[in-house]
């Protein structure tokens, strides 16, 4: 795929030798502007002066650092086609500290556009020629290097840092597409697996990388943006946190079911075992009263038997009785009942201790007498 004035090239930056695509940031007009400006440091000083020049605006001091050496300036257009950017080394002092003038001479122009629909769409044909895998893994890229395309001018033939970062990102997402992933072919966000055990469910891929000396899970960001910086990233497979979720709840439901069915059998168990111990109590207590009864009713039938044979009893002598007063009235016997004799009272105990009393009395004069006579 071609695209007027985009070309490939070759840029020393930052003392590198690499190819880059050519272009640079548009500014729309009337408006405020963000975009990157990065200057070349040959000597590889860490961090240094620049003093930056932006046509219309007085010049400012920014401080650069490797290895892009690169700030962000704010630029407003009006009524201009293009804004010139020029910078040179200063140094610089704030309180105690100094800042080296970094060594660089150089500058940069950005053409103004009334929209960026042209530059949108330019971006819109190239992510079309890539594969869905590459267009994601190209995008992500630009975003953690920073790079926004929908203000970057693929037609412009100026060379920038910005070109070396979209030529890596290209060439480098190439070489992350291309390993190998745990997954293989298989869509990374879902796809049919088997669990250790043989469970089938449904699993995810994910990237890994050493951090702290420990693998570890990585997002899909993190691990472009390793790749790019030349870190070692590796892949692996996982259950899917809902299927994981879904198993979960079944096994709990399953054992649930499990523990609720062993439950109920030990109810069951317990009510049959209870149910047999209350009719063994009941058919005891129905034993007992029924012996209870049975002693009873044999009473009750000894009480009437001994109550009729007396009543026998009686009606046989009442008989005799009226037999006998017959016989008597017919033999002319008087059968007038005889007076029962006159029992004499029972003296009281007093009384019958002063007549013995009394009586002893008496013996003793009796016996007192002949020995009177003898005297």
């Amino acid at each position: 795929m071609k695209f007027p004035g985009l070309c490939a090239s070759l840029v020393l930056w930052a003392g590198s030798l690499l190819p880059a695509w050519a272009g640079q940031y548009v500014l729309l007009a009337d408006q405020s502007n963000t975009v990157p400006v990065a200057v070349r440091v040959e000597n590889g000083e860490p961090a240094c002066n620049v003093e930056i020049t932006v046509q219309g605006q007085p010049p400012f001091d920014r401080e650069v650092r490797a290895p892009h050496y690169e700030t962000r300036v704010v630029i407003t257009p009006q009524d201009v086609e293009l804004v010139t950017v020029s910078w040179r080394g200063r140094p610089r002092r704030v309180n105690e500290a100094v800042f080296n003038a970094c060594p660089t001479l150089g500058q940069t122009q950005f053409s103004v556009v009334s929209d960026g629909r042209q530059v949108r769409a330019n971006w819109d044909v190239l992510f079309a020629s890539f594969s869905p895998d590459k267009a994601e893994c190209v995008r992500t890229a630009f975003r953690a290097e920073g790079v926004r395309t929908e203000g970057y001018d693929l037609n412009d033939r100026q060379v920038t840092r910005e070109d070396w970062k979209i030529h890596r990102a290209l060439t480098q997402c190439d070489g992350f597409l291309a390993q190998k992933k745990a997954w293989g072919d298989q869509n990374p966000k879902s796809f049919a697996c088997t669990l250790g055990g043989g469970l089938k469910t449904q699993c995810e891929g994910y990237y890994t990388a050493t951090v702290n000396g420990k693998v570890q899970p990585v997002s899909y960001e993190t691990a472009v943006q390793l790749h790019l910086n030349g870190v070692p990233v590796g892949s692996g497979v996982r259950e899917l946190s809902a299927s994981q979720a879904a198993r979960v709840r079944r096994v709990q439901a399953e054992q649930a079911r499990v523990a609720a069915e062993a439950a109920a059998k030990a109810k069951a168990e317990d009510d049959a075992r209870a149910q047999l111990i209350r009719q063994a109590e009941e058919a005891r207590v129905a034993a007992i009263k029924a012996k209870k009864d049975k002693e009873a009713a044999d009473l009750a039938e000894k009480l009437a038997v001994l109550a009729r044979v007396e009543e026998e009893e009686k009606a046989r002598r009442s008989w005799l009785r009226k037999q006998l007063d017959n016989f008597k009235e017919s033999s002319g016997i008087e059968t007038t009942p005889r007076p029962k004799p006159v029992e004499k009272p029972e003296e009281k105990p007093a009384a019958k201790a002063h007549a013995d009393k009394k009586g002893d009395k008496k013996d003793d004069k009796k016996d007192a007498k002949p020995d009177a006579g003898h005297h």
